[in-house]
Order: structure tokens, then sequence, then C-alpha cells
């Protein structure tokens, strides 16, 4: 097994070569172009990675072939002895005896039941059932034994460094999701779609992460990586399609704070920072797009359908650095992104949570490690695009037509209602008209009746005088 990153000391970096190029590979782009990044001063020594590290990540990450090395975090009511910390930011893990623990907001130590916490996780999602104890001896070993309330320290993570991250949102689509437009690629429909933007987990995070990412990786990264994933696309130019980083920023405002970042497009070795041998992501945040030096923003153009949002407004906040602010929380509030729509305000959401990060640099030098993603924000990704793009985010509301419907009912049968009361006064009309009709026969019959009644005496009376 090779050795930990850890085990590569100064003296080893400092005596090696200067990198090579790693072996040839296509370098066609991708279907999506990539802007070329801000030109920044050559790194110093000890930012750049040296190239016996290089190896030996690839050497671990590959051979681990992208899997999870972090313990996910307990959700309520599981024991979180093993990761030391819970779904739930606002909880922690508290030791109840022996090898149990379970996230709470407080503990008090004393004879409190694992019982009584599994009912307070009851009460506060609504339900009254009967909890499932996570061991059928729980119970009796909570009824006799006190909580400790020992907070269970966070399980150690071995964190690699030597990413650098930077921040990107030109609206091109991701180059894992060009496979996904059927029956055939279409310019226009190749759109990032807004679910990519930053999200906050909250209480469906796996590793206590505070962020959702979704980023372009460069392809020394994405070998690293390891394959595509079964979900989320691919490109013919690079792997890890759908894989994971849990990442940290150690000079941000929040430095314990940890982000999970999805692999959704290749950043190619002819982008500024993605060069061959460089572990570069490019993260996707609405608002800190460098419209200054991007040469392939798409925002507002007319040779996409609808990138949500316009060139501007993508930029918004990159020049948060010239506002003499230490940390991007100080220097943007996001409101320059529009939020009429739907998707408008999930990329407004989505800069304001990156933002309280607080980065204090805009390519600062990441720690990271692989994870499994999310099962949560796979399926956000995977509902998000799809054969004619990105999928709207409108939520269909059936109100209004079923209004409409009862309305045109009522119509309807109101009409029918007028149109039986008129069918029914035109019955009475034509009945009474044949009875007049059959009267007047009547009385005429019998006015001829007795008109002839009066003849017929007259000529028998005129007969009898003649004789």
């Amino acid at each position: 097994a090779p050795p930990p990153l850890a085990a590569v000391t100064p003296a080893v970096v400092a005596l090696t070569p200067p990198q090579p190029s790693l072996p040839s590979r296509s370098r066609r782009r991708s279907p999506r172009p990539w802007p070329q990044r801000p030109t920044r001063a050559p790194p110093r020594p000890q930012d750049a990675l040296p190239f016996t590290v290089l190896l030996l990540s690839v050497w671990q990450l590959v051979a681990q072939g992208g899997a999870s090395s972090v313990a996910p975090c307990a959700a309520d009511g599981e024991n979180c002895e093993a990761s030391g910390c819970c779904r739930d930011p606002d909880k922690r893990c508290f030791r109840k005896d022996g090898h149990l623990a379970f996230c709470r907001a407080s503990c008090t130590p004393g004879n409190q039941s694992g019982r009584s916490l599994l009912s307070s996780h009851r009460i506060a999602s609504g339900s009254r059932s009967t909890p499932q104890s996570q061991d059928p001896a729980d119970e009796q070993i909570d009824e006799q034994t006190p909580w400790n309330c020992t907070e269970v320290p966070r399980s150690e993570i071995a964190w690699n460094s030597g990413l650098q991250g930077t921040t990107f949102w030109d609206c091109n689509g991701a180059g894992c999701d060009a496979v996904l437009i059927k029956p055939t690629f279409v310019q226009k429909l190749f759109i990032y779609a807004a679910p990519y933007a930053p999200s906050n987990p909250r209480a469906t995070s796996m590793y206590g992460e505070r962020l959702w990412l979704t980023g372009a990786a460069s392809d020394t990264l994405a070998e690293m990586m390891g394959p595509d994933a079964a979900c989320c696309g691919s490109d013919k130019d690079s792997s890890a399609c759908g894989r994971c980083l849990l990442v940290r920023n150690p000079t941000a405002v929040n430095s314990n704070w940890t982000a999970v970042i999805m692999k959704k497009s290749r950043c190619p070795p002819e982008s500024k920072g993605c060069e061959a041998g460089k572990v570069h992501m490019d993260i996707a945040v609405p608002g800190y797009e460098n419209i200054e030096f991007s040469t392939a923003n798409v925002c507002g153009s007319r040779s996409r359908e609808d990138t949500f949002i316009s060139k501007r407004e993508a930029g918004t906040c990159a020049d948060w650095k010239t506002l003499g602010v230490s940390s991007m929380d100080q220097g943007c509030t996001c409101h320059g992104i529009p939020n009429t729509t739907v998707e408008q305000a999930r990329l407004r959401e989505g800069c304001e949570v990156f933002t309280q990060w607080g980065w204090t640099s805009g390519a600062p030098q990441l720690e990271y490690v692989p994870v499994d993603c999310p099962k949560e924000f796979v399926e956000i990704v995977e509902e998000a695009f799809g054969g004619k793009g990105p999928k709207s985010m409108e939520h269909v509301s059936y109100t209004m037509w079923i209004i409409a419907g009862i309305g045109i009912a009522i119509a309807c049968g109101s009409i029918c209602i007028v149109n039986r009361i008129i069918d029914h006064r035109e019955e009475k009309k034509r009945y009474a008209n044949m009875q007049n009709i059959k009267r007047r026969r009547s009385e005429q019959a019998a006015r001829t009746t007795t008109a002839s009644s009066s003849d017929t005496t007259s000529e028998t009376g005129s007969s009898s005088e003649s004789e």
C-alpha cells in the first residue's frame, strides 16, 4: 500500500525534480468551452504540488477507485460513535455510555434514557409512533446507565492538500451533460442547470457538510477521482462524472465548514490553472464569474434558449477583492442576481450560501478527500437535466385549471338551466296556443251546427205552411 501523503517529508519535496508532462491524451475540448482564468502571480514553491506528492495522491485515490474514506455522519437516533458527527449541523455527538453515542442539541449528565432521546426526536418530527431501537439491548442499557455527555470528537479525516479552487458561472452546459441531450445534441439546450448552484443540505448532509457544490475538474484531478459514476452523465474527454470530493478551506472565515463537490464538467489543460499535473477544481457559483477574463460566457446570449441571468449578473460579486474587504462575505450580498423566476431565486440562494463560507482569496488552496456522493444530492443532479436541457423548476399547479374548469361547468350548467326554462315557457305557450286553436275550432263547429239546425227548422216550417 502507498504511504500516506503526510509521510512525504519537506526534505523529499525539496529534492523532487520539476513536474514532467503527463502521458499524452486527447486535448480536444469537450462541448463546453472554458474561460481563461485571470493571470496570477507565479505560484510559490511551497504552494506547488510536488511531483512525488502528486504521484502518491494519484496512486492512493485511483487504488480507492473514488470510494469514500470518510465515515458518514449519524442521523437522529443513530449511533454516532464511529463518525463523531451529526447530519443535523445544529446537533453534536454526545456519549451515552460504552460505545453508545447520539446526536443532541445539548446534554446533561445523569439518568436520561435513550428512550427519552428518541422520544424527543419523535416529537420533533411530529410522529407519535414507537421508535425503533438501533440495537435490541439499547433500551435495557439506557434504563440502567446514566448519560456521560462527553462530546465525541469528529473522526480523523486523512485530508490531502494541494487542490486549488476557483469559481465560475458562464452558463455553458456541463460537459457531463452533453450526452444527455437526445436524440441529437442541440447547442441551444446546452445550459448549466440552476440546481447545480451551491445549496445547503441542512439535515440531509452526509458528512456534516454545509454546502453541496458542482464544478469542473482538471484532467489530473479527474484521474485521481476515478471512473464515471453510474449517474450524472459522462464526458468522452475526461472521467469522474458524478464523483464527489469532501473539501475544506483552511483560510476561509468559516474554516471549519466542509463542502461536497460533484464533478460535472472538465477544465481542459488549455485553461490556466488546469494544465497537465495541476490538481484544480473550478466551482460553479452564480455571481462569481470573472467576466473580464471569461472567453466562453454565454449568459444572456441568443445562442442559448434561456440562461436565467445575464452576463453582468453572472459576475455581480466577482470584484469583491477591489472593495477593500478581507473576505467575500463582507464584499457581496448577491442582490445583483434577480429572483423573479424560480430558477433565478435558486441562483441567488446559491450565491448567498457560498458567500457565507467566507473565502479570503479568489483561488485558495483547499484540502480534500474522495467521498461517496450523498444520495439526496445525486437525486437533485439527476433531476436537473434531461434530453431537452435543464428541466423547469416551476412546480406545476392545477389550481387555476381547476378553478377554470369549475367556472366553465357552472357556466354550462347555468346555460342549460336557462335554456330549459326558456324551452319550458315556449312549450307552455305552444300548448296554450293549441288549446286556443282547439277551443276556437270547437266554438266554430258549435256555431256551424247551430246554424245548420236553424236552417233545417226554417225549411220544415215553410213546408208546413205550404201544405
